[in-house]
């Protein structure tokens, strides 16, 4: 049984006939760049709750319910790549993949009210994450299928929520 369950999680991320050392640190690099992310969105979270004190919470549920996944299938694509054999097409998807990260992380903590430079950053992180996809799909098919959700749902609530922040500041009488 202990077998099999080594067996499944080494398919799950690539990592027959790797090392040791290896898995472990591709999986050290992913778990930075996951508690990277975490920090950005606790920081987002907490300067929301300043700002505005009825809504965060509502927010901050929507916005872990949607971007947990997808920063998880994200993190194991990107393990799955680095766990391939070494290519220039591995070199360049794990390029990619963190570009999606720095991006990520800098339209999160851009002011909400520098709403032209949020958008650039998520657009990037979307570009990039397009060129991630094709990239990935080069070396592994499954990594470039877990990115996916990233892409469609990114895509999606990045204008859902540029929209919510833009009609959250204007003021109304109701």
């Amino acid at each position: 049984m202990p077998g099999r369950i080594v067996d499944s999680l080494q398919g799950l991320i690539n990592a027959r006939g790797r090392s040791a050392g290896h898995v472990a640190e591709g999986a050290l690099i992913c778990a930075g760049a996951v508690l990277l992310a975490a920090v950005v969105a606790a920081r987002q979270v907490g300067a929301a709750n300043t700002r505005s004190p009825q809504s965060p919470v509502a927010r901050a549920g929507l916005a872990s319910a949607v971007w947990s996944p997808l920063v998880l299938v994200m993190t194991l694509s990107g393990l799955r790549i680095w766990n391939a054999p070494p290519s220039r097409e591995r070199s360049r998807a794990l390029g990619l993949w963190g570009a999606v990260q720095l991006l990520s992380a800098v339209a999160a903590l851009v002011s909400p009210r520098r709403r032209t430079a949020q958008l650039a950053a998520a657009a990037g992180a979307l570009g990039a994450g397009v060129g991630y996809a094709a990239s990935a799909g080069k070396v592994d098919a499954a990594s470039a299928a877990l990115v996916s959700p990233y892409l469609g749902l990114g895509s999606v609530t990045g204008l859902i929520g540029s929209q919510l922040r833009r009609h959250a500041e204007r003021r109304t009488i109701h």
